[in-house]
């Protein structure tokens, strides 16, 4: 927490004395404005919470502890590879929007090439971690584990099209679409966890990361 607080100062310091003067006088149509303009961000990062983490929760109520702790183990593995495409289009957002800006056609060509390679990458590193799951699990963790196997080796494959929803959301982001964004956000949101509660009970730590996938590849 103290880090976060620590983060947000200095980006706050940055802004100031780098980037653009601010002040923190605002009238109530100044708030009112910005509280409609964040609404849509503010609905894909609760959406967001409710598709990364409710998984867990609705495992633990339906199956117990020793299935979370199986799930737990694979998502421990996938979620370092989860943050890739969050880092990508992060950083190809401003160039893409200075892009669209200047010469819209040729920005066009370039996102549509960052695409391609990003879900190719995507590709390969799931069918590596697909052929890797094993022996990696297997050495670290004990043979209680071994579930986590199959479990890791199917998150993986939500990777390619969590980087085609990424890089999606770049393009709508650039042309003022967040609305529609926030909205296909909800809807993936409300399908994982009707997968959780129709697969979990069933395949438990795989019917979560069957879910996981499933509803990534509509998302996308």
């Amino acid at each position: 927490l103290a880090g976060m607080a620590l983060e947000s100062v200095l980006r706050m310091v940055y802004t100031y004395t780098r980037v653009t003067r601010f002040s923190f006088r605002l009238s109530l149509t100044d708030v009112k404005k910005i509280a409609r303009g964040t609404l849509p961000f503010a609905a894909t990062a609760l959406a967001s919470l409710v598709y990364y983490r409710a998984d867990i929760l609705i495992m633990e109520i339906i199956r117990g502890d020793t299935d979370v702790g199986i799930y737990s183990a694979a998502y421990s593995f996938f979620s370092f590879f989860m943050w890739f495409p969050i880092v990508l289009a992060r950083a190809l957002l401003p160039s893409l929007t200075a892009g669209f800006r200047d010469k819209p056609i040729e920005a066009e060509f370039t996102s549509w090439y960052w695409y391609r390679l990003a879900v190719t990458a995507g590709v390969a590193i799931a069918f590596t971690m697909t052929v890797l799951a094993g022996p990696i699990i297997n050495t670290l963790m004990s043979a209680a584990y071994a579930e986590s196997v199959i479990t890791l080796q199917i998150l993986m494959w939500a990777i390619p099209t969590l980087i085609m929803v990424s890089l999606s959301f770049n393009s709508l982001t650039i042309q003022d679409r967040e609305k529609t964004g926030a909205n296909t956000s909800v809807a993936a949101a409300a399908t994982i966890v009707a997968l959780d509660f129709a697969l979990i009970p069933a395949f438990g730590p795989r019917g979560a990361a069957a879910a996981m996938v499933i509803t990534t590849a509509l998302w996308s």
